[in-house]
């Protein structure tokens, strides 16, 4: 009311100067208290810093609170978007999947703020209520039951359903969705003509999946648009598993939504050779292959898309010709700028493995024939990639690294401890992991034991500790992000090179 009084007393003038001039006590009336800040400490932070433990862990509460405060007058917010993957991605389809499918998934289709809608928790269950009720929904086990993605502040997803969220006591049902975003499938309805929520909505769209069209009224991804108001990303259905079209885009995924098709066939053709029915459920007669593109040097992942394949020689030349000039720039000691000199050519060793090479689409991954980036040769059919294992290219680095048979050996047996610790981290970190571990199938490195392996892994948070100490929390972080930000510009915009040989 107080704020009602003042506005209407600005007859409309809201500059500085019309505010400036109305009396002190009036605007502090106004103006929305000041949150009650919380204390971080030392240890708060240490935990916080440790950012590739993405789920819960004792000591380490939400970040949120800390950052804006605490307001109690203002009661707790959800976010929610609508996206096809929720309803087409079912139980047994992820089943197939690696455990962290999902958050990778949304890592290279992130959420845009075009896709989410905001209100209060309590009105997002009310309406979640409202919606289990038009739909005839009463309980977890019912065939009706629509899935609900449920993802926290820290990007991880629980998989949960409608009537899950819904159930039992409301307070705690508020509390699990307070502060986290609800990703819906388009099959719950509940979006208003106007752009609110409202569960008591029906359905209004259907996905066309001849025509490759986004369900237009819930699931807008693929409306995330560049200065010419053509798409940055799009996912398209396709009898293939193989897409030629779309060359101005690149491939991150391709995901077989019915991978029991051929056993179903070869049922179906036992049992009556040449009958109709069989061939009408052949894959060419079904749109069973989900394609996810985004537009190269445009997207905010760009290491995940490239126009053409990038040879693993040419994209380690472009980072060195990218870091250079960055840590020329800096203030830095000339033993820690030597080292980031270094760092530039070993950062990708790692990739020099068969299962990183088809986890990209190289059609011939052998050695000689190493690739950083997939893309669509010319006048060749686009490289198709696929996950192989959870191998992570980078931990393979350290190891190739630490490797006294290796050439580059002798160039890190020169550093001094200290920079050698400096090295080994900041490669191991420029995709997010190390700080302070690898997850247990990331460091499943073809080319040496599992004893090694886990050798170099618990080294790494050690390691982590010590250089956290000496550099500081944001120390160290600054100078992970120069390696980063060296090969993120070149993943952008590759130079023109012929098989790695500088232009």
């Amino acid at each position: 009311e107080k704020t009602l009084a003042l506005l209407r007393k600005l007859q409309g003038d809201a500059s500085p100067a019309a505010i400036d001039a109305l009396p002190a006590q009036e605007r502090d009336d106004a103006f929305a208290p000041p949150p009650r800040t919380l204390p971080a400490t030392d240890i708060l932070f240490d935990a916080w810093a440790m950012t590739s433990i993405r789920g819960p862990m004792p000591g380490r509460p939400p970040l949120a609170p800390y950052l804006h405060g605490i307001a109690e007058w203002e009661p707790p917010r959800t976010s929610i978007a609508w996206r096809m993957e929720v309803a087409v991605l079912s139980e047994d389809l992820l089943a197939l999947q690696d455990e962290d499918f999902i958050e990778t998934l949304l890592e290279d289709f992130p959420l845009k703020p075009h896709e989410l809608l905001s209100d209060r928790s309590d009105r997002i269950l009310e309406n979640l209520k409202k919606a289990a009720e038009r739909l005839g929904i009463t309980s977890d086990d019912d065939p009706s039951d629509v899935p609900i993605w449920l993802m926290d502040d820290r990007s991880q997803v629980i998989r949960t359903s409608l009537a899950k969220l819904i159930d039992g006591d409301t307070k705690r049902a508020i509390e699990a969705i307070a502060d986290c975003t609800l990703i819906l499938s388009p099959k719950l309805g509940g979006l208003t003509a106007s752009g609110l929520f409202n569960g008591a909505e029906p359905y209004r769209s259907e996905w066309n999946r001849a025509s490759n069209e986004a369900d237009t009224a819930y699931d807008i991804a693929d409306r995330w648009l560049d200065e010419t108001d053509k798409p940055r990303r799009k996912r398209v259905f396709s009898d293939q598993p193989r897409l030629d079209k779309y060359d101005d885009m690149s491939l991150i995924h391709t995901i077989d939504t019915d991978p029991d098709a051929e056993e179903r066939d070869e049922e179906a053709g036992d049992l009556e050779e040449s009958s109709s029915e069989a061939e009408s459920s052949t894959p060419s007669g079904s749109k069973r292959f989900w394609h996810w593109l985004v537009k190269p040097r445009d997207a905010e992942d760009a290491t995940r898309a490239s126009a053409v394949p990038v040879t693993l020689e040419h994209h380690t030349l472009d980072v060195a010709d990218k870091l250079s000039p960055i840590i020329d720039a800096l203030n830095l000691p000339g033993k820690i700028k030597e080292t980031f000199t270094q760092i530039a050519h070993w950062h990708d060793l790692g990739k020099k493995r068969e299962c990183f090479q088809l986890s990209i689409g190289n059609p011939d991954p052998s050695p000689g024939n190493w690739y950083a980036k997939s893309g669509k040769p010319k006048g060749q059919p686009r490289w198709r990639p696929r996950r192989v294992n959870g191998y992570r290219h980078e931990f393979g680095s350290l190891l190739d690294i630490l490797d006294p048979d290796q050439e580059h050996f002798a160039v890190f047996a020169k550093l001094s401890p200290e920079m050698q610790d400096l090295a080994l981290h900041v490669i191991a970190a420029h995709h997010g992991r190390a700080r302070p571990h690898f997850s247990g199938d990331a460091i499943a490195d073809p080319n040496f034991t599992q004893e090694d392996s886990e050798e170099a892994a618990g080294k790494s948070l050690c390691r982590f500790a010590r250089l956290q100490r000496k550099y500081g929390r944001w120390g160290l972080a600054y100078l992970e992000s120069l390696l980063r930000a060296a090969d993120w510009a070149a993943s952008a915009n590759p130079t023109p090179r012929e098989k790695g040989v500088p232009a």
